[in-house]
């Protein structure tokens, strides 16, 4: 019976969900408006309202995290979806990693899925403005003390988008680079014996963030060097 209960209950979220990415959906393309809370409302009330229902009572606590898992994979589903309008993506971009942060260190599923969500969002988002989100994300003092398990997907986002933006690169990396120190020094003041493969996991990700910087490096240089050769054909200097 349980199981029934917390299956009816996931299709439930589902539904509601779908409704609310719906509508959404409907009042973004109307009003044509990229970045609106009234617009992102429908969906971030309904998951503050699936965070709220994990509370101190172990008869609500499964429950609770086992809708936010469904309500985690409707999102990535309509996300991913090919049929998903971008404009729309774009203004979820804006708040889904403030959220899906919080959700990602109450379950293993949690996480997996929240990952994902991030990945997607790097891959096909404005690389600046998901930059700036992904910082904020990180450095929100309500997100402290969610462990060093929730952070290294979105480190390892950080280093995609590094790569995807085409100009000002130095300008970027200054404003990363301390996040990423930030983060670190609250993972491994926080962090014990248990932690140990999510610290691993973080180490990967921010070493990940050196890897990019040495290649937007490269490339920086490579920019140099033909500027270079272009003046000395210009001159014919060799």
């Amino acid at each position: 019976m349980a199981g029934d209960s917390r299956s009816s209950s996931g299709s439930q979220i589902s539904l509601r969900l779908r409704e609310a990415l719906e509508a959404c959906s409907s009042s973004i393309e109307t009003k044509d408006v990229i970045q609106s809370d009234e617009a992102l409302a429908p969906v971030t009330n309904l998951l503050h309202s699936i965070m709220e229902s994990c509370t101190n009572d172990l008869d609500e606590i499964l429950p609770g995290i086992e809708g936010l898992e469904v309500a985690l994979d409707e999102i990535y589903r309509f996300l991913s979806s090919p049929d998903s309008n971008q404009m729309v993506v774009e203004a979820l971009s804006f708040e889904l990693p403030k959220l899906v942060i919080k959700f990602a260190p109450l379950s293993v599923k949690c996480g997996e899925i929240a990952g994902k969500i991030i990945e997607h969002l790097v891959s096909v988002c404005n690389p600046r403005e998901m930059l700036s989100v992904l910082c904020e994300a990180l450095t929100s003092p309500a997100d402290a003390s969610g462990g060093s398990g929730c952070y290294s997907n979105f480190v390892f986002g950080l280093s995609t988008v590094l790569l995807r933006i085409q100009r000002r690169h130095v300008e970027q990396v200054k404003v990363v680079l301390p996040v990423i120190l930030k983060v670190l020094n609250v993972a491994f003041s926080e962090s014990d014996e248990e932690d140990k493969d999510s610290l691993n996991d973080l180490l990967s990700a921010a070493i990940s963030i050196g890897s990019s910087i040495q290649e937007i490096c490269q490339k920086l240089v490579c920019i140099f060097l033909r500027t270079i050769y272009y003046f000395c054909s210009c001159f014919d200097i060799y």
